[in-house]
């Protein structure tokens, strides 16, 4: 087996805090940091009717996205780049501050946000906490964040469309809007459309939400073609008296149906990486967008990514079933079709046996819940991770994952090409969990040529993550949010 380099590795975890750093310098106890980072993790609205949807790895506000790399849990503020594209300060660095009143309201300050680097931001700790409604952001008050539920989630509607709604993105199928503003109090909100739309790209839209006498949701995109938000708010028109019959433009609203039968983070059983939302199908490194959902009949059809390995640009329908133990099944019964009714045509799919057959001649997929090394985390060494089944992102570097090990707890990824290290190339990440419950992981693995050599490589050591065996450092905790 071939050893790290340990002077790579203090090097590497400087400059991509990937968890090579002497464990004496680890102060979280892990205690009470953890719901000090729950405070500002979530979607939300702010008092100015922004939109806020915020993980470990980004805070996407409205039309602009920030990269974070570095969060102090005890001090209660994070470090991001700005992305290149925002309408502001594109490419430069930002620090946030929160803080949380004693009402429990949480306020947020972005006290930096054209800085020149990470650290020129993070020595901007001028935000006073004393009183964030009234002041102490740099001469005005801090901005309230407030917890917005309403119309978020997985959704089918009853014209089998699939959406994927937070508080800053709403995704129709292979159609995005980027939210600008909500109103709570009038249940509506703003949105840029996408330039890649296939209609109206780049306009503005208006969708209202509201929900009958039985508790149904529905929606109406009553303005879909502004040139501006300020037009697309002034169109007022949808009535929300009877929304199954009308009063969207002269048609009924569009009824939404929450869709979870296979929504979620899986591992199938051949080690394949799954992440599924009502309008994206992510498997490995490969994509699909989902253009239509049977809730009833238990299948959807999707346009594979043009960027896929095998038969981009096709269109594939994926039915999913459960077993009498209630387990879950999946087969990808047309995966290379010319149109998206050719997909839905193939209709062979036999869910009778699905653990033994049924699929195209094969046994169908079995879709495992992986729920281990998945979620928001901070590490102790402030680093930011943000883990679904089939992505792993830290600070700046993301990592594709293309295996999971669940039974031996390691997976393996293959690297983005735009990491500034190894870029390109394969990782392993062992994770363990200690008696006392904490997590932690040791990307053992950095380099790799394949995935097959990074799989190779099975030298961690998990006796005790806490003080060593990772290449001759101690595991990186992963403190849960």
């Amino acid at each position: 087996m071939r050893k790290l380099n340990l002077l790579f590795l203090g090097i590497f975890f400087v400059l991509s805090m990937v968890g090579c750093k002497p464990a004496e310098d680890n102060d979280d106890d892990g205690s009470n940091t953890s719901s000090k980072t729950s405070e500002i993790f979530g979607n939300f609205t702010d008092n100015y009717s922004g939109t806020h949807t915020i993980t470990a790895a980004t805070w996407v506000n409205g039309i602009s996205s920030y990269l974070i790399s570095k969060i102090n849990k005890t001090d209660r503020y994070l470090i991001a780049k700005n992305d290149a594209g925002n309408p502001f300060n594109g490419g430069l660095y930002s620090r946030f501050d929160w803080t949380v009143d004693s009402n429990g309201n949480r306020y947020y300050c972005q006290i930096a946000y054209n800085a020149t680097s990470a650290a020129d931001a993070e020595a901007v700790n001028t935000a006073d906490k004393t009183s964030p409604s009234t002041g102490g952001c740099g001469g005005f008050a801090w901005s309230k964040l407030i917890s917005f539920n309403e119309v978020l989630g997985e959704f089918a509607d009853n014209y089998s469309g699939s959406h994927s709604i937070s508080s800053t993105r709403w995704v129709q199928g292979e159609s995005g809007f980027s939210i600008t503003k909500i109103s709570t109090d009038s249940d509506y909100m703003l949105a840029k459309n996408d330039t890649d739309n296939a209609y109206n790209g780049g306009k503005y839209s208006r969708l209202d939400w509201a929900t009958d006498s039985s508790g149904n949701l529905y929606y109406c995109q009553i303005a879909y073609d502004k040139n501006s938000e300020s037009e697309a708010e002034a169109i007022t028109t949808a009535d929300k008296s009877s929304p199954s019959t009308g009063g969207c433009g002269g048609f009924a609203w569009s009824r939404l149906i929450a869709f979870n039968d296979v929504i979620g983070e899986f591992a199938d059983n051949y080690s394949g990486a799954h992440s599924v939302s009502a309008t994206r199908w992510i498997q490995g490194n490969s994509g699909f967008t989902v253009s239509k959902i049977n809730a009833d009949s238990d299948y959807l059809v999707a346009k594979n990514d043009a960027s896929n390995d095998y038969n981009g640009g096709k269109y594939s329908r994926l039915d999913w079933t459960k077993d009498g133990n209630g387990d879950l099944y999946y087969c990808q019964i047309a995966y290379d079709k010319a149109s998206e009714s050719e997909a839905e045509a193939v209709t062979t799919a036999d869910s009778t046996s699905p653990s033994t057959g049924g699929c195209g001649g094969f046994a169908w997929s079995k879709l495992i819940s992986f729920s281990e090394v998945i979620g928001e985390f901070a590490d102790n060494y402030s680093g930011s991770h943000s883990i679904s089944a089939t992505r792993w992102i830290q600070g700046e570097s993301g990592f594709t994952i293309t295996k999971i090990n669940s039974k031996d707890n390691y997976l393996i990824t293959l690297n983005d090409a735009v990491n500034a290290y190894n870029g390109g190339k394969y990782s392993r990440m062992d994770w363990t969990t200690e008696s006392n419950g904490d997590l932690y992981y040791c990307q053992i693995a950095y380099d790799a040529a394949s995935a097959s050599d990074a799989e190779a490589i099975d030298t961690a050591d998990d006796s005790s993550p806490s003080t060593g065996g990772c290449g001759g450092f101690a595991w990186s905790k992963l403190t849960s949010f």
